[in-house]
């Protein structure tokens, strides 16, 4: 207790010191410590931190929003920098606080000759965002005039052209229907018309049903009986003759003809069937599109009637007698048989095997039909010949030169 005391009083012995200043004195570095501790912790807290800034770019006067977190008090410190800047590249001014996250402040004024110069704004300490600071050129606009007096009113300019008419409104709802109304005197009848052109007489209507048989008409009246004529008399019956004496026997007759040829003969037994060869696989054969029919029109313009084709109409040369032979194969010729001769075939889109009709083919190909690898079609001429007659395609002949 002695030793306490004498802390508290200045030793034993020693003079007294009252004891609210020696606990003032005690105490006083304890308070300074705390309250740097304080003041760290309240700067660590306040440090603000901006978000961005609008506009992002502005000649000086320009009032910028900030955006953030961390503002504190009415005010803060702004700094601008603008390193393309002559003079000097830094400035501060003065941000008014109106909320924690808030902020206004004007951009100063930098010597800028190139534009475009890209910087930086910070608020209160906080971390910089980017900033642009146009030419100082640009920024020089002198202030707006006054309204000068409206000037007198122009001549009247020349009427436009009509707009194009707007489209039919909807048709309004039908009014009630009104009272009838008294009938009126009945007009003067109008002068007669003069008589319209005859029209064009029209086609003749199918026959009508044959009418009920009539009644059958009354007899007529009997003509009178003519006048009978006197019967002839009957002549005598004649007596008849005696029979006359029998002939003598008459010469022998000249040999009769040769009879006819006895049957033939019955047919001997038929000898024995050799066996059959293999049959070779037969080639697949595509699927032929249907061959639409050409008009009697189309069918003349591609094809030119010909009457010869360098011979005589229905297959031979003049006098020779050698057939469609010596036709040129894919020429199309009018045929009035009821079958294509020999060399030819009737153009009616029939499909033919490429190997046999190669020659054919490579005029053709399969334009006319056909999958153009294992066959190809005929043009389809069917029906389109003048008084029933028939188009014939010739397969075998002379082949076409340029």
């Amino acid at each position: 207790m002695r030793a306490f005391r004498a802390v508290l009083g200045g030793g034993i012995g020693g003079a007294r010191v009252p004891l609210r200043p020696r606990l003032a004195r005690s105490l006083s570095p304890l308070a300074a410590v705390l309250g740097l501790l304080v003041l760290a912790g309240g700067a660590q807290a306040a440090s603000p931190h901006l978000t961005s800034v609008l506009p992002a770019s502005g000649c000086p006067g320009t009032e910028v929003a900030f955006t953030g977190t961390g503002f504190s008090g009415t005010s803060a410190t702004v700094t601008w920098s603008d390193p393309a800047a002559i003079l000097f590249t830094s400035e501060s001014t003065t941000a008014k606080v109106s909320a924690s996250t808030t902020a206004t402040a004007s951009v100063p004024f930098f010597l800028q000759l190139s534009g475009g110069g890209a910087g930086s704004v910070s608020i209160g300490g906080s971390n910089a965002v980017g900033f642009t600071y146009p030419a100082s050129l640009s920024c020089l606009k002198g202030a707006t005039g006054a309204t000068g007096a409206t000037g007198p009113t122009g001549a009247t300019g020349a009427t436009g052209a009509a707009g194009a008419k707007g489209a039919a409104g909807a048709t309004g709802a039908a009014g009630a229907t009104g009272a009838q109304g008294v009938t009126g005197a009945t007009g003067p009848a109008g002068a007669t018309g003069g008589t319209g052109a005859a029209g064009s007489t029209g086609a003749a209507g199918s026959p009508g049903a044959t009418g009920a048989t009539g009644a059958t008409g009354s007899t007529g009246a009997g003509g009178a009986a003519g006048a009978t004529g006197a019967t002839g008399s009957t002549g005598a019956e004649g007596t008849t003759g005696a029979a006359g004496a029998a002939g003598s026997n008459g010469a022998t007759g000249p040999a009769g003809a040769t009879g006819a040829t006895g049957a033939t003969g019955s047919t001997g037994a038929e000898g024995t069937t050799g066996a059959a060869g293999a049959t070779g696989p037969a080639g697949a054969t595509g699927a032929t599109g249907a061959t639409g029919e050409l008009s009697l029109a189309q069918g003349d313009a591609r094809y030119e009637l010909k009457s010869s084709f360098g011979g005589t109409p229905g297959g031979g040369s003049e006098g020779d007698g050698s057939g469609p032979a010596d036709c040129l194969i894919g020429e199309v010729r009018l045929f009035a048989g009821d079958f294509a001769p020999g060399g030819t075939f009737f153009a009616a889109g029939q499909l033919l095997p490429i190997s046999e009709y190669t020659p054919l083919f490579s005029l053709l190909g399969n334009r006319y039909g056909g999958n153009g690898e294992t066959n190809f079609a005929l043009p389809n001429l069917t029906g389109l010949g003048p008084g029933g007659t028939n188009y014939i395609i010739c397969a075998e002949g002379i082949f076409p030169s340029p």
